[in-house]
């Protein structure tokens, strides 16, 4: 469901080993040759269930895949009508709430930043409490994720959720979370799971925005092979531990950590790999383990004995090219407004250290004014890094993506 065009090339290789087929259903779906494409057109879930099951009649429907976290419960539900469900439909509900998630976390002993009770009629939270995290509970990659500092940001950033939750973020919810802000090293792990194991983890550092004092935008997120092998494991174990706590058994997770004067603490968490599965592309060159593979063999395979006749996602220990450190950029824009044209685009794809450039807008569409407010990326790369005599430090050699694109309004 809504799976970008790379991933789905990606799938369809896993899919033809397995002589299985894929199904790409979207509003509008990507051409991609060898996938069958399915518009739903507004379809309401049990029309699109069975329009589904029409098109697949000649073979039996063996899972739902979604890597957007907006959409992971309509894929849920989906599953859950044509009988292809993995985790429980309350279970994917429960992961995609913020607020719900930090009760179970809580409730489990999961060091998690507590939420800080906020009455948007009421008066203001006391000021030894600030500075606060907002963000919306029903939010992804980042949207809407605010450092404020007294009432009266805070006020103006609940206004500004509370239009986002109406207007894109909706599901019938315009709650919003609060918590303290807590500074400190942020690390994510991508896993896949099958029956409550994991196939393979993958983490990676987030290297915050210097240029962005108040906001989180998803910039920068670095493999790093020097990272120390204890701290890496303890970082893994505590997801696990979250991961479990929230009662799922089947497919990605997405789970992030920051370290506030030397203790972890667990921020977030959602069903869906990360970066709308940009992630796994990311972590297959830093790693060597096929992240897609593993995905897709947790949806698929029935029982233990199936996945372990299937071809494994070859996990591995040591840096595949060693030297080189991989990361995901999403490139700034400059200027808002309706795109007329975007330039720069095939150049950035045949950079030499590029391995994949993904432009998710294109000409009729908007680029805010505010890029913490839009809840869709505008353009990133995975790429390489060597660090060595003479090369540039690792911001400097990213920031020289920053003029790479020219967007005209």
């Amino acid at each position: 469901m809504e799976t970008p065009a790379f991933f789905l090339r990606a799938l369809r290789e896993v899919a033809r080993e397995h002589g299985d087929r894929l199904l790409a259903v979207a509003s509008d779906p990507p051409p991609v040759p060898g996938v069958g494409v399915l518009a739903d057109g507004g379809l309401t879930l049990p029309q699109l269930a069975r329009a589904v099951s029409a098109r697949c009649s000649s073979a039996p429907v063996a899972a739902v895949i979604a890597t957007k976290e907006v959409h992971t419960v309509a894929a849920a539900r989906l599953a859950r009508d044509l009988g292809v469900a993995r985790n429980p439909l309350s279970v994917v509900e429960a992961a995609r709430d913020k607020a719900r998630i930090k009760e179970i976390w809580q409730a489990n002993g999961i060091p998690t930043p507590r939420s800080v009770p906020v009455d948007p009629q009421g008066p203001p939270p006391e000021a030894s409490l600030f500075p606060l995290v907002v963000k919306p509970t029903h939010g992804y990659a980042s949207v809407g994720v605010r450092r404020v500092d007294n009432s009266a940001d805070l006020a103006r950033q609940l206004d500004r959720i509370a239009d986002l939750n109406t207007a894109t973020l909706a599901q019938g919810s315009a709650d919003f979370l609060a918590e303290p802000y807590l500074d400190g090293r942020e690390y994510c792990v991508d896993t896949v799971w099958f029956d409550g194991d994991p196939l393979c983890d993958g983490v990676l550092a987030r290297y915050e925005d210097p240029n962005a004092a108040h906001t989180f935008p998803d910039r920068l997120y670095v493999s790093e092979p020097w990272m120390d092998p204890a701290l890496r494991a303890s970082v893994v174990q505590l997801t696990h531990r979250a991961v479990r706590a929230l009662g799922l058994r089947f497919g990605p997770t997405h789970t992030e950590v920051r370290f506030h004067r030397g203790q972890p603490h667990v921020l977030e968490c959602a069903a869906r790999p990360g970066a709308n599965a940009v992630f796994h592309h990311l972590l297959r060159s830093a790693t060597g383990t096929d992240f897609t593979r593993a995905f897709y063999l947790s949806q698929i395979c029935t029982d233990r004995a199936q996945l372990d006749r299937s071809p494994a996602p070859t996990p591995v220990t040591e840096h595949p090219d060693d030297g080189a450190h991989y990361f995901w950029y999403q490139l700034p824009y400059q200027g808002h407004g309706t795109i007329r044209e975007i330039r720069g685009l095939e150049a950035l794809a045949e950079r030499p250290d590029v391995e994949l450039s993904l432009c998710y807008k294109r000409p009729g569409d908007v680029l805010y004014p505010h890029s913490d407010m839009d809840p869709q990326y505008f353009c990133s790369v995975v790429a390489r890094y060597r660090p060595g005599p003479g090369t540039p430090p690792l911001w400097d050699h990213v920031r020289s993506f920053d003029q790479a694109v020219e967007v005209l309004f």
